[in-house]
């Protein structure tokens, strides 16, 4: 008998039954005894059965299972746990089962386990494990505590291999993370509903610009948080236009537009959670789920209030320029080169009369101008796109609907890598303008006209008074007689003085007064104005002190500053009744020279010098009645020192009378002291035998000239190209007779080059006939002397060289003759029966011969008849018939008048308007009086030319 052996035996209730006795030594209360154990056979089988049923499939399962005793170490494991593992059952074995947990896992998680271990604790969960390769594998892990037969507790551990599912987890976690990071990092605002209009989805960027947290909005909030019921009713309304039928003003109209539209795009106003207006452009889709039934809505946004604003700003700014454009009549265009397509604005169709927006080829728009003004515009498209030359210009124009109107045209050429891609520019309807324009210029005529007009009138009669005056102060007179013959001189003196105010002044305001800058002396127009004001100071008793200048010569208009000295002085002299007036001078180092006008008068109280330089206004009542004036004498003079490019002010520190300064621009680089030679040279050519260069030398002052002599044609050319560069080489005198050529035939030559056209040719010594004469001025020659005797002449010939408005081919062509006084006969050509006898009596006094013509037409016919030459012609400018102007050209130009083209006609005008002494010369005349004239003054003039 032993242990683990069956037997027979019976159950108290007679059956049968197999058992097996079990015997085991003890010792019992010091005796040694046996402890039989008798177990029924037939269950110990079954349960072994079972056990070997249930090791059989705990050892087929996939899931790994492991045992522990009760000091958790291994002590069993099935072969799965070895394969999900790698290790093998020996290296398991007496290990502890958290030996292969990596250190990535969860702690927290780990520490639960610990926990369940030690407290005997039934445990589930997932780690992150390490094979025996160091691969990673995540396990579902059961750990359930089991009673040993020690009584003791150890574990049984159940794991499934989650490695898969938990990859895909991790990727879908991954990707759920992603969107959720595009969902959250796009600026635009995404939100999702469900089909009941529960928030779903709610980005960061829609909480940042709403307002509202997602926790707040999320499964709580719809959509009518943020849009109100106006804004659904105006949604409604867009849809129901679109699909044709009528939706509810609220959330269900998404509905019906999304699963009829699928995709909405509609600008809504959200209210923020401060309620603060958003302009959203919202895109609203319907969600649906993998049966196709729907499932919410997406509504994704951008906040385009800005935009909005923008736009709207943008609107008012082009209904503003719209307006204006409509307006000023002023339009944009822009072609585009490349595809020959042209766009006009709105403003562009209305000019050219054509319906808005109807198609335009280039063609058809060059056409629309003028057919003079076509050629112009299309060089200037070529010039654009060639060179990149802008363009501004005015042209005549021809609308659609045949209205000639004027258009300015502006444009230029945009070019990349060289290449002309596109026109851009304006275009402007000036009609309106041009017609101002034209308005102005023939009002700004009539003014010039009537000034010119008003001289011609008040001077007209003044001349008759002062020069029939003078010729009566030729006459014996009592002495009573002789002085209201003076009191005639001097009260027409003044009217004149007057006159000639009004005129300057009306003259400056219409801008029609032009200064004419000049390299002159100083000293020359100080002695002028000396001469001038000195039976003023004589009368009154004052000396006029006039301290030393630091230059002597300056550039500038020198009658004009003339007549600001003299309207100074004149304004001192006024107002002083003993002493002195002082002219002083002080040159500064911007070339601008400064002049101070002194007096010992009765000075200016200081609440009247604000009403200095004001037009029309003297000091007070009783200074007008004392003095008399315009009050525009100083007016005048501020604005001829701002035209001289200087500053006139007064100086109210100065007490012992009255002190007035003013600044003019010198124009000189560098100031000359009055010690120092401060003439210009210019640089003057004879060409011929010494003996013309000693006659040319004996009349003139050879200070201010460089004169050069040659004696032959090809030293003269040679010394002519070597003074191309030379702007102050003005003139060549040409004597007839030189070597190998004649004069005239040097002449020729020259003038065949264009590169001397600024130079001035003169002929001397040349006995020529009438005929020969006639024929010089078409050789290019600027005049001829028979001799240098009358140095008027010639002097008054290098006067008008320096004047820069006249050239050579403007000049008036000069002849001097030699004669006797009394052989001297003169034509005047007057209308004013008045101005006639003062100049015949002036004439005869000066022992010249005159014939009398009443007016142009009167003065052709007799030089028609008179085949001898006057030795000058005396021509008024402003005649009825034929003024002297026509008559001047056609005596120039006329066969009829052949023996008296060069003839020399000197202007008589009481016009005195700026431009009047170039419109005489233009006209042919050769110099210029202006009325009112007296005997001395006419003399020195024709001197000049007899």
């Amino acid at each position: 008998m032993g242990a683990g052996n069956v037997f027979s035996g019976k159950h108290a209730n007679g059956e049968l039954i197999d058992v097996t006795i079990s015997l085991e030594k003890i010792q019992y209360e010091g005796r040694a005894s046996v402890i039989a154990t008798i177990m029924e056979a037939s269950r110990q089988k079954a349960t072994e059965s079972t056990n070997d049923l249930l090791a059989l499939v705990t050892e087929m399962s996939d899931s790994s299972i492991m045992m522990t005793n009760d000091q958790c170490h291994i002590v069993w494991v099935n072969h799965a746990a070895s394969e999900l593992s790698g290790y093998t059952s020996q290296q398991l074995h007496g290990k502890h089962p958290l030996f292969r947990i990596n250190t990535d896992s969860n702690m927290s998680e780990i520490k639960r386990l610990r926990s369940a271990l030690s407290n005997a604790e039934t445990y589930q969960g997932e780690l992150l494990l390490s094979k025996a390769n160091g691969r990673h594998y995540w396990i579902k892990l059961q750990a359930k505590p089991i009673r040993l037969d020690n009584g003791k507790n150890g574990f049984i551990f159940i794991e499934s291999d989650i490695s898969s599912r938990k990859s895909v987890e991790n990727k879908l976690r991954a990707k759920n993370n992603l969107q959720r990071a595009i969902l959250d990092s796009a600026q635009q605002i995404i939100i999702s509903t469900d089909i009941n209009g529960k928030v779903a989805t709610f980005n960061n960027y829609a909480a940042e610009q709403l307002g509202w947290q997602s926790f707040e909005v999320i499964g709580h909030s719809s959509m009518d948080t943020f849009i109100e019921l106006p804004e659904y009713a105006r949604f409604a309304e867009h849809i129901s236009q679109i699909l044709g039928q009528d939706i509810p003003h609220d959330y269900n109209s998404f509905h019906l537009a999304t699963t009829q539209l699928q995709r909405v795009e509609y600008d809504f106003i959200f209210k923020t959670r401060q309620y603060d207006d958003l302009t959203i452009a919202l895109t609203i889709t319907a969600l649906f789920d993998r049966s196709g039934n729907l499932d919410g809505y997406l509504y994704m946004g951008r906040d385009i209030t800005q935009i909005k604003e923008l736009e709207a700003q943008t609107k008012r700014h082009q209904q503003t320029l719209e307006a204006t454009s409509q307006i000023a009549r002023l339009g944009g265009w822009e072609l585009d080169i490349i595809k020959n397509e042209i766009f006009w604005s709105n403003e562009v169709y209305r000019i050219h009369e054509l319906p808005l927006h109807e198609k335009v080829v280039i063609e058809d728009a060059i056409n629309f101008y003028a057919p003079e003004a076509q050629p112009i515009i299309t060089n200037a498209i070529n010039l654009a796109i060639s060179e990149g030359t802008p363009w501004d210009l005015q042209l005549p124009f021809i609308t659609a609907k045949n209205n000639h109107i004027w258009v300015r045209a502006m444009g230029f050429a945009e070019h990349v890598n060289g290449q002309a891609i596109r026109l851009k520019g304006t275009f402007q309807d000036i009609t309106a303008i041009k017609e101002v324009e034209h308005r102005a210029t023939e009002s700004s005529k009539a003014k010039s006209q009537f000034l010119a007009n008003m001289s011609h009138e008040i001077r007209t009669p003044i001349n008759g008074i002062i020069g029939m005056n003078e010729l009566l102060q030729l006459t014996p007179l009592t002495p009573q007689q002789a002085g209201f013959s003076q009191a005639i001189q001097q009260s027409s003196e003044a009217l004149l003085h007057l006159i000639n105010d009004i005129l300057d002044f009306s003259k400056i305001e219409a801008g029609k007064l032009k200064i004419n800058p000049q390299y002159c002396e100083l000293a020359q127009i100080l002695d002028e104005l000396y001469t001038e004001i000195q039976p003023l100071l004589t009368k009154k008793s004052l000396t006029l002190h006039i301290l030393p200048v630091p230059i002597t010569h300056l550039t500038t208009d020198p009658l004009r500053l003339r007549q600001i000295l003299m309207n100074l002085c004149v304004n001192a002299i006024k107002f002083t009744e003993t002493g002195k007036i002082t002219l002083s001078f002080l040159q500064s180092q911007t070339n601008r020279l400064n002049i101070t006008v002194t007096d010992t008068g009765s000075g200016i109280p200081d609440e009247q010098v604000a009403l200095l330089f004001q037009e029309f206004t003297q000091l007070d009542a009783t200074s007008t009645r004392s003095v008399g004036g315009t009050g525009l004498g100083l007016t005048i003079s501020k604005q001829l020192v701002t035209l001289l490019g200087g500053e006139i002010g007064f100086n109210p520190e100065y007490r012992s009378g009255a002190e007035f300064w003013f600044t003019i621009d010198t124009q000189l680089d560098t100031a000359v002291a009055s010690t120092q030679i401060a003439y210009k040279q210019h640089t003057l050519l004879v060409v011929g035998d010494p003996s013309y260069l000693a006659q040319l030398t004996a009349h003139i002052n050879i200070d201010h000239y460089h004169i050069q002599l040659v004696e032959n044609a090809h030293t003269c050319m040679k010394f002519l190209h070597e003074q191309l560069l030379n702007k102050d080489f003005k003139a060549v005198f040409i004597a007839q007779d030189i070597s190998g050529i004649s004069g005239v035939e040097l002449v020729k030559a020259i003038r065949a080059q264009d590169m001397f056209d600024g130079l001035y040719l003169f002929l001397l010594d040349a006995q020529l006939s009438e005929s020969a004469i006639s024929n010089l001025h078409h050789t290019g020659l600027n005049g001829y002397f028979s001799d240098f005797a009358q140095q008027n002449m010639l002097t008054h010939i290098l006067i008008k060289m320096q004047n820069p408005r006249i050239t050579p081919s403007s000049m008036p062509f000069y002849t001097q003759q030699s004669h006797q006084s009394a052989d001297i006969q003169v034509l005047l050509v007057e209308d004013n029966e008045i101005n006639q006898a003062v100049a015949i009596h002036m004439l005869e006094n000066l022992s010249i011969g005159v014939d009398i013509a009443n007016d142009g037409v009167e003065a052709l016919s007799l030089l028609a008849r008179q085949n001898s030459r006057y030795h000058a012609i005396l021509m008024d400018c402003q005649m009825p018939k034929l003024d002297g102007y026509e008559t001047t050209k056609l005596i120039r130009t006329d066969s009829a008048y052949r023996a008296h083209r060069f003839t020399p006609i000197i202007a008589l005008t009481a016009h005195a308007m700026e431009g009047d002494e170039e419109k005489c010369l233009t006209a042919g005349m050769n110099s210029y009086l202006t009325k009112p004239i007296n005997s001395s003054r006419l003399k020195a003039e024709l001197e000049k030319w007899l």
